[in-house]
This record gives C-alpha cells, structure tokens and sequence, in this order.
C-alpha cells in the first residue's frame, strides 16, 4: 500500500572546493574552434545557374594555412630518403637549421658559399614548401666568425669597418634569397646578457634598426623577424621583456613584421602560464607570432609526446601565432632533443601525437546538396580538394581556399553533373507509431520514443508535436526519444510523431494517433533542517525525508583533489566533480549520502581524505528536509574561471519546490555576495601564507531555470557547483486519492483506474453523438479533442491506453504522478 505522507529521509550535501587553474585545454579548444575555422558554403548550379540538388560533396584538406614546419639539415636532406619523405608528409614549411647563418656563407672574409642553403631551397621549392630564412646575424660570440670579431668597430651611424661588413652580409644573402625566402630572422638573440653575448652592442641600437631597414630596402616583401629565447625557453615565462625590446626598437625605426619565439621549452612545461606570461604580452605588440624552434628534450617518449602536445595545443589556440616550426625531428641528429623519429627512422610516440594533433586539426567532410543546391561545411582554414559525385556519373574536382575569416564563405560551383531521380516512398511504418509513448518523469517534463523508422534514404528525422501547446513540440531531430520540458505541473499533454527520410525531397509519414501524459504533481517543498555551520562535526538533524552533507574549500599546493568524504564511517557518494588542478588551483566537488546510511552512521563527524601533500582547507554543512529519496539529484554544473570577480553557471532547470544549492570558491581573501535570490549559508576566510575565500548557500525553487551567480570582492580565480536537490514526490493510497488529485486517466471513463471494457462501454454509448456538449461531454466520452463529437480521434487516444492502470492498490499498474 502507498502512504500518502512522504517517504521519510535527510538530506544533506558536501561541497568540496579548492584552488586551481582554469581548464586550460577546454579553453584552447573552444578558441582553436573559434580562430583557426571558418563556415563554407557551397552552392553547386547546373550551366544555366540553376540549383543542383542532390549531389554529393566531399571536402579533403590538402593542405593547412597555418605553418607547421622543421629546420632541414643538408646532410640529412643528401643522404635519407626516409627523412625526405617525413619531411613532405608531416610538414609545410621549412627553415635551414644552419645552411643560412653568416658563418656558414662567409667563414672566410669575402668567400662566400650558399650551395647547400641553395640545394634546401631547391628541393622546398620543388615540393611546395615555403621556406624562411635564418639567421642574417647572431648576437652570441660563440657563434661568430673571428675574424668579425677582430673587426674595427664604432657606435652607429659612424663608419667602421664592421658595419661595412654587415651591411655587405644583407646586401649578400637577401638579395641572395629575395623572392625566395618569405621570412628572415635578421637579428638573433640580442636578449640575453654576458659576456659571451650582444656581439652587436658595438654598433648600438641605431645599428641594429640599420640592419632591419637596409634588409628592408634590398627585399621589400620580405617579413622581419626579431628572434629570441630569452624568456619563452628553458623554463622562463616572460614575454614582457622581449615586448618592450621590441617596441623600443620599432619606435625608433626598425620595420619589424613579427616576432619569432623559438619555444626551447623543458620538461614540466605549463601551457596556462605559457599563454597568459608570454604570448599574450607578445600579441599587445601587434605583430605576428611564430615559434620558431620548438623542442623539449625528454627520454620518455611518452612524456615527451605530453610535452609536445601541450605547447602545440596552447599555441595553436592564439589568434597571433601564425606558425610552429620545429628545429628538427630526427632524433640522432636533433640538436637538444630527441625527436619524432628514431634511429631507424620508426615513429615514435611523440611522432604518433604529432600525427594525431595534424589529423585533429584537418578536415575532412561530406555533405549532400539539398533543393537549393547548398552543401555546408565546418573546417579548418587551408586549401581544399572538392568531389562532386552523383550516382552513375564521373566524379568532378576542383581546389578552393578557405582563408582566415569571420564569415561564411560562400562559393558557388557550376557542374555537369545532374540530379538523381527523386524517390517518393515514405519512411515505415507509416503512419509513424510510438514504441514508448508518452510518460511523465517530472513535474515539468514528459518523455517518448518513436518507433525507429527504416527507408531507402536514411538517415530519418522525426518530429515530436504537442498538439495542445505547439510551443512544446521538437523540431526535426535524428533522435526517437523527445524530452519535453518547461511544462506545468499536474497538467495534461497530447503528442503526436511522424517521421521524414533524407531523400533530395523528403517523404514525411503521417502523425501517430495522438498520445497523452499528465506531468507530476508537486510534492513539499525541499526545506533546511537547522542552519549551515563550519568545522568537522554536525549532530543530525530531525526531519522528515533525511539524507547527509559536507562542503570543503581546499586552497592547496599541487594537485588538491578531494578523493572521499565520510560521515559517522559511512561513504558518501561522489554527484559533481569539477577538477582542474596544477600549481595552485581549484576543485569543486559534491557528495551526497542517503538516509539508510545516515540512519546507522554511528559518529556525527566528517572525515575528507585529499590528494595534496600541503593544503589549508575550510568546511561546512547543512541539512535539508523532504528530499526525492529515489532520485535525489537534479540538474548539476560547474565552471572555473582564471581571474573575475563574477562567476556563474548555465541555468539550472528544476520542479517547483526543489531547493538549489551554490558553492564558491576564491583563491584570494575576501566576501562573497550570492545573486539571483540565493541566501548565504557560510562566506568564510581561509589559509595562511596564502588565503582563498569560501561561500555556500541555497534557494528554493518555484519551478523556472535558476542561474547559480556570485559576485566577489576582488578579481580572482573562481570555481563554482550548483546542484538542484529534487522534492519527494506526494504518492496515493488508493483509487480515490488519485481521481481527487486530478490524476485521472483520460481515458479512463468509468473512474475507476482502469481502461477497460466498462470504458469501452460507454465509448459505444456515445459513439458518433455530435450534441456531446450539452450532456457533460458524453460523460468524458469526447475529450480527445474535446469537438462535441465521439469518433475516431477520441477513440484513437483510448486505444493508445487501453488496459493501462494506475491504481495505488492494482497490481502492474504504473503511478503517473
């Protein structure tokens, strides 16, 4: 038997928060998704400029605007096939990794060689491959010939024999390479300081803006590049001191076009910092970025494969860097690392995530013109090869650009190719029927499926339409199940489905027979049992529908996770993790534990287990009373954010009488103000040597979307969890109870919970009266809908119920409530 009353159980909930950095893969992601893509369409016409539909259209990406390329060694170049054919399939731009530098051209005084920068530069040029040239002059001492070192020298723009000298090395290798080399990095390293560095400095800063105007003046189209290490290799993060170099010389005249960072990185590399510490500051010059001599040596091929894919991703995500060039891949001949490749040229595993990142970051698609003759595409920015193919015909090609751009690019391309005959058979079964058909799960939603339907066009779509709320039908979706949601409690929907296939002109079946579900009915309100307190210990509180919790704000060094939590030597369930550790950082985490376990907790204490060696945490707890003890959790969500003093989560959609629970956490000390109605449960300091703030709070539910929104004291890294807490629902002891509260079958006539032949009955009663409003409706007999008339359509909604029970009492009947 059903109890009216609710269900008793306590409930209680934990919130574990603690410091941390933002997702910063899930950030470079979405701006990777945003920056280095572009929407195509394309509009394929017959000779008359007529739409052509029905056509099939693949897109293969032969190639990616964005530079990623390698140094090139001569001698590997001359004497493996192997590192050739690396080189043409991984690789699209290149760079000698000594072939250009001026010791190497003019080791001896006016004895110039450049027949192996030439033979790279042959062979590139051959292949398509762009090339950039490096180094006009390099400011390590180490490096430089002797007898430039011997030369006389004075400050700009006095004469001296050195700057003679340099001015005959630009005149030399630019004019060399013009309309060959597309980059040169004119000055190399000119941060680092020593003794064994700043070779230049003999000449000033007025020489330095010399050699990039005079490299200017001899190949006008060529891009200037700065390059350095200082900063972004080794382990240094600061982008600022090359930033203001590099401004320093522009303003006084140098024309700069970019700036090279050559991205020696090491093991242990933090992409975050990378972005935040050096290219963002480098990007406020307003010049391109490129990398321009990635490595990370690191024996674990494993790890290094991490390494690597984290610089690449990081960089890749920033809208000024425009190329990545690796300085070498071939592991035995690599300067500081041990590559993509090894001894005997098999590909390791930094190889094998190299390979991956190129085939994530390339794209391939098919599409099918519909009547207006539109394919549409996602991709990547690079050139394309186009398949136009229709059954029975040749296939066409054709190569297309997808620049960089902020709009849709729209092409159209005029075909041979004609259309296939249009079939007109409708998808089975027709009409289209439901397999499940509708059922309240909620107060405020209502489920279905369809059943899956078959044709010789697939894949089919279906439409779900609520016939007495269009505003709560589907669109067109692939999917056979439909959630309703946003309804009105104890209220009574009708749903009809019918299917399309993907033929050039879609054959839709027929509706379904109309369907009907009444959402649930609102149970009590969710309620706090006592109030939230701090610490380690919480006494249980009396309640009806218990169940247990605890929040934790953890401020810690290293990862600071939050593995378990127990209350009187019972587990609590883990519902939400939000978990982006490093250095410092945040999680935010919810357990929960069920009134069973409640009940035989012989402590009241809490008991956190975390992950981190040195920490400094804060914790409290609340209780909340009339809580859904079979499905307890609602709607969840989580964000991080690296710096604000604002934090939000999506909307939470919720019953009418759910209570919503808010947990924050900010890495620095302050307050918190909870917005959108929420009421503060604790707002509490915590830490020592550094400190970190925590707040958590509630808010009961009338039934719309509710946004879990906390505004701090100052800008800080953030974490925040909302979690909607679920009503128990009111349940019935018999018959009665369930025609009192409105629950009632509409099909079930007779009022007896049931839909049988004592319904059936009075169906034939009243079978084709049209004067049904002046007798009661028939007494219920038409109601689907309700037109004054009992025919088919009423008949049609009772069949679809016919000998469905939802008796409190009745055995196999199903609560609709």
């Amino acid at each position: 038997m059903f109890s009216k009353k609710l269900k008793n159980s306590f409930f209680a909930i934990i919130f574990i928060s603690s410091f941390c950095y933002a997702d910063w893969k899930s950030d470079a992601n979405a701006r990777i998704e945003n920056i280095r893509k572009r929407n195509l369409e394309i509009t394929i016409v017959d000779s008359l400029g007529q739409p052509v539909g029905g056509i099939d259209v693949e897109i293969n990406q032969l190639k990616q605007h964005f530079a990623f390329g390698t140094c090139i060694s001569y001698s590997n170049l001359v004497n493996y096939a192997n590192y050739r054919n690396f080189i043409l399939e991984n690789f699209n731009w290149a760079v000698c990794e000594n072939e250009t530098k001026w010791a190497s051209n003019e080791n001896t005084r006016d004895s110039e060689n450049y027949s192996q920068g030439d033979y790279i530069y042959n062979w590139c040029n051959t292949n398509e491959i762009p090339m950039r040239g490096h180094t006009l002059f390099w400011e390590q001492l180490t490096y430089i010939q002797q007898w430039v070192k011997d030369l006389p020298y004075a400050a700009y723009p006095a004469s001296s024999e050195l700057l003679t000298e340099v001015d005959e090395r630009i005149d030399s290798a630019v004019n060399h390479f013009k309309n060959k080399f597309l980059h040169w990095d004119v000055d190399n390293e000119m941060l680092p300081s020593g003794s064994d560095y700043r070779f230049y400095d003999r000449l000033g800063d007025g020489g330095r803006v010399h050699m990039y105007q005079r490299a200017r003046t001899v190949d006008p189209n060529c891009k200037l590049f700065l390059n350095e290490y200082t900063g972004n290799s080794f382990g240094s993060y600061d982008g600022w001191t090359y930033a203001s170099r590099a401004n320093g010389l522009i303003s006084q005249g140098a024309p700069i076009d970019a700036l090279g960072i050559q991205g020696h990185i090491n093991s242990g590399f933090n992409p975050q910092t990378y972005y935040n510490s050096v290219l963002q500051p480098l990007a406020a010059v307003g010049l391109p970025i490129w990398i321009t001599e990635f490595d990370v040596p690191q024996a674990d091929e494993n790890l290094r494969a991490d390494e690597l894919e984290k610089f690449y991703r990081i960089c890749f995500s920033h809208a000024s860097v425009e190329g990545i060039i690796m300085w070498g891949f071939y592991g035995p001949s690599a300067w500081r690392w041990e590559g993509l490749v090894d001894s005997d040229w098999s590909v390791n595993a930094a190889g094998l995530r190299y390979q991956a990142l190129m085939d994530e970051w390339t794209t391939e698609a098919t599409d099918t013109t519909g009547i207006n003759g539109d394919a549409n595409f996602r991709g990547f920015h690079g050139i394309y090869e186009i398949t136009l193919s229709a059954a029975g015909q040749p296939d066409e090609t054709y190569v297309i650009e997808l620049a960089p751009g902020t709009t849709t690019l729209q092409l159209e391309i005029e075909t041979n190719l004609y259309a296939p005959e249009p079939e007109y058979v409708k998808p089975a079964p027709n009409p289209m029927t439901f397999v499940s058909p509708p059922a309240a799960v909620s107060q405020s939603s209502i489920t279905m499926t369809a059943t899956t339907a078959t044709d010789e066009s697939m894949p089919c779509q279906y439409l779900f339409e609520c016939t007495n709320d269009p505003t709560k039908s589907s669109t067109w979706e692939f999917g056979t199940t439909y959630l309703a949601t946003g309804l009105s409690p104890s209220t009574l929907y009708t749903f009809r489905v019918k299917a399309r296939d993907n033929a050039l002109y879609p054959n839709e079946t027929d509706f379904s027979v109309p369907a009907s579900a009444r959402t649930m009915s609102p149970g009590a309100n969710v309620g706090l049992l006592g109030s939230w307190i701090t610490g380690l210990n919480h006494a249980k509180e009396t309640g009806e529908n218990r169940i247990l919790v605890f929040v934790a704000h953890g401020l810690s060094w290293g990862a600071g996770d939050i593995t378990s939590v127990s209350y009187g030597g019972k587990m609590m369930t883990k519902v939400l993790e939000v978990d982006t550790g490093s250095s410092f950082g945040y999680q935010t985490a919810v357990f929960i534990l069920k009134e069973a376990d409640i009940a035989s907790a012989i402590a009241t204490n809490f008991s956190p287990t975390w992950t981190s060696t040195w920490g400094s945490y804060s914790y409290s707890s609340a209780f909340f009373t009339n809580v859904n003890q079979a499905s307890p959790i609602g709607a969840t969500a989580g964000n991080s954010i690296p710096s604000g003093t604002s934090i939000s989560t999506v909307p939470l959609l919720n019953d009418q009488g759910d209570m919503v629970i808010i947990a924050v956490t900010g890495g620095a000390a302050g307050s918190y103000t909870l917005n959108n109605g929420f009421t503060e449960g604790i707002d509490q300091q915590f830490g020592g040597y550094w400190y970190a703030t925590g707040v958590a709070g509630h808010k009961l539910s009338i039934g719309t979307a509710i946004t879990p929104n906390a505004t701090f004291s100052s800008s800080s890294s953030q974490g925040i969890i909302g979690v909607v807490i679920r009503a128990a629902l009111i349940t019935y002891d018999d018959c009665t109870d369930v025609q009192n509260g409105g629950l009632a079958l509409i099909s079930d006539l007779s009022g007896d919970c049931y839909v049988n032949f004592k319904d059936l009955h009075i169906i034939s009663d009243y079978w084709l009266n049209e004067d049904c409003a002046l007798i009661n409706n028939c007494n219920g007999a038409d109601f689907e809908p309700i037109d004054g008339t009992v025919d088919f359509q009423d008949f049609g909604e009772f069949a679809q119920q016919w000998m469905n029970c939802n008796d409190p009492q009745g055995v196999g009947c199903t609560s609709n409530w």
